[in-house]
């Protein structure tokens, strides 16, 4: 038995106008029973249990009547032609255009060549009709060999979407590699140039390409080096900030792979482009993942974390920050990085273990303690382990997949696992 999970899609009119008796849109994708819901894919999540063949992902555009409580008349209206084994690389969002049609990102599949090829949806943003259907003045709608759907490709991992608030030009944002994470401003037809021209390298260090442009391809509007793990973006556009308006905002959840160091990013721009940026909100350590400007006004932000909160930002007069930072409230959320452990023996630090694992907390990927708790220390578990900790796995817990890790030797990766499942004698 498989779940369906589905994402209410943003709307410019907002939720409550959306969903009055209205019809709302949604993306999924396929999950095994108790894989995560993050991918980029987790605004809203309705467990539905279908009878359901598949072995790994594919996304698809559902839509349904919302009546307050539950969605029902839910109906696929469209499947992307982006089947894939590979495990990861399947963020998606949706964006809706004033013309009523919606941008529906497809992210890269750890497949380096279908980016660049436009007879698969894979490493594209696609321009739909609410029906599914393709709209006839889409750039390759009447292109031979070519996907009408299609509206940008050469994109690797589609993370959100947002309209520039005076121009009316949508802003999209990806996540690189190692380096590469990028904002781009979207045009029909544009080649954004993934995995041909890119600012990032492979997890193994190795360049993706000998320079970040190349020909026929678009250079982003912003990128960072090293990584930020960007997850979302907005301007703003109120008057509660009358410095910040039309600043352009991005979360970062974690930079160069250190934990811990997640923030929110203020962009300025003048009429020539990028002229300054400034990191806040880095004494939470949180995985900043999403932030929007609501109808107060005000700027909302939601962590990525265990202990994950809705953050309201808003302004402080002078005294009033001068009296918070006297009473040390600014450090009083701030959260240690775990010290001692696996994550600081040779072993684990060379592999960078520490990103995504903790001693007793989960984090992205489970603690160490729970799976000495769960797996005996025999040998058909030690390889069943390693052989995970090389070639990736699925989440079974309900954390994030597991990125393969193939540099890593078996000998190396059977000695990590011997000192995970002895932390049950201990």
């Amino acid at each position: 038995w498989w779940r369906a999970a589905w994402v209410v899609a943003s709307h410019p009119h907002g939720l409550r106008e959306k969903f009055q008796g209205d019809v709302g849109l949604a993306v999924g994708r396929l999950l095994r029973l108790g894989a995560p819901i993050e991918t980029g894919l987790e605004l809203l999540g309705l467990d539905l249990d279908l009878a359901l063949l598949a072995p790994h992902l594919d996304l698809a555009l559902g839509r349904g009547r919302f009546t307050g409580t539950a969605f029902t008349e839910v109906e696929d209206v469209f499947v992307a032609e982006a089947w894939s084994n590979n495990i990861g690389g399947a963020s998606s969002r949706l964006h809706f255009l004033p013309d009523g049609t919606l941008l529906f990102g497809v992210s890269h599949r750890i497949d380096e060549e279908a980016p660049q090829k436009l007879d698969n949806h894979i490493g594209k943003i696609l321009r739909l009709k609410d029906d599914g259907s393709a709209p006839a003045d889409n750039p390759y709608f009447a292109v031979e060999g070519a996907l009408p759907e299609i509206f940008t490709l050469g994109n690797r991992s589609v993370m959100d979407f947002t309209t520039h608030p005076v121009t009316g030009a949508v802003w999209e944002i990806e996540n690189g590699p190692q380096g590469g994470d990028e904002v781009n401003i979207l045009k029909p037809a544009t080649n954004f140039g993934w995995p041909l021209a890119t600012y990032g390298r492979d997890y193994d260090g190795t360049r993706f390409s000998p320079q970040p442009w190349v020909e026929g391809t678009e250079l982003p509007e912003l990128f960072w080096v090293p990584s930020i793990t960007v997850a979302g973006l907005t301007f703003y556009s109120g008057d509660k900030f009358p410095k910040w308006k039309h600043n352009l905002f991005v979360t970062s959840m974690i930079v160069g792979r250190i934990p811990g160091t997640g923030h929110i990013v203020r962009v300025v721009f003048n009429e020539n482009g990028e002229v300054r940026r400034e990191e806040l909100f880095k004494n939470l350590k949180q995985r900043f993942r999403y932030i929007q400007q609501g109808p107060d006004q005000l700027l909302y932000a939601l962590t990525d974390h265990s202990d994950g909160v809705l953050l309201r930002i808003e302004p402080a007069t002078a005294a009033e920050f001068e009296a918070a930072t006297a009473a040390g409230v600014g450090n009083a959320v701030t959260q240690q990085v775990e010290q001692g452990g696996l994550n600081d023996t040779e072993l684990f630090a060379n592999q960078d273990c520490r990103t995504c694992h903790r001693m007793r907390d989960a984090l992205v990927g489970p603690a160490y303690n729970a799976v000495a708790n769960r797996y005996a220390m025999t040998d058909a578990n030690i390889a069943l382990l390693a052989g995970k900790i090389i070639e990736g796995s699925e989440g079974v817990w309900g954390e994030t997949p597991m990125a393969p890790h193939p540099a890593i030797a078996r000998d190396t990766a059977e000695q990590m696992v011997r000192a995970i499942l002895g932390l049950a004698t201990q």
